[in-house]
């Protein structure tokens, strides 16, 4: 699972769910949201113009309907956006499925972790087929640098207690 480097994202409490989930959390370093962020890289910009079509149509049509859209309750809005979120991102799906599925190949969420697909990766600012990251899962660990919050994690609750 990949996800910021907001502290609440690395307390000892939720490594160990992901842990106990067996899931392995990749950090996405400070400042590089946009880089490797499938969402931020791809997703969003033509999302957004999407749901504001959708946005427009669903307001045009209440108009014509005789609705004064100026008047509208907040859960007048918030039925409004569920609606339009839903219908766009339905449409989205259907025009965009490569789009999604390329964006998390690119950054390297959804590739090997053997390193045997890194040639797959493409992200703005790195020559195509770079960085090579290879398999991570054979680091010799005692070389790497240990980022703070992803130190092993006790499996005993007695023992996690100690570190909220």
């Amino acid at each position: 699972m990949a996800f910021d480097a907001a502290a609440f994202h690395k307390t000892p409490e939720i490594l160990q769910t992901f842990r106990n989930n067996y899931i392995i959390p990749a950090l996405v370093p400070s400042g590089c949201t946009g880089l490797l962020q499938p969402l931020d890289t791809a997703v969003n910009k033509p999302f957004k113009e999407l749901l504001r079509e959708y946005t427009e149509l669903y307001m045009d049509a209440k108009e014509d309907a005789g609705e004064d859209i100026e008047k509208w309750t907040v859960s007048q809005k918030r039925i409004m956006v569920t609606h339009v979120v839903g219908e766009a991102w339905i449409q989205f799906c259907n025009e965009k499925k490569s789009l999604i599925k390329k964006s998390f190949v690119d950054v390297g969420l959804n590739i090997a972790s053997d390193g045997s697909e890194d040639s797959k990766l493409s992200i703005k600012g790195y020559e195509h087929r770079k960085p090579e990251i290879g398999d991570w899962s054979k680091i010799d660990k005692d070389n790497c640098i240990e980022l703070k919050g992803f130190q092993e994690i006790p499996l005993e609750k007695e023992e996690l207690d100690k570190y909220i």
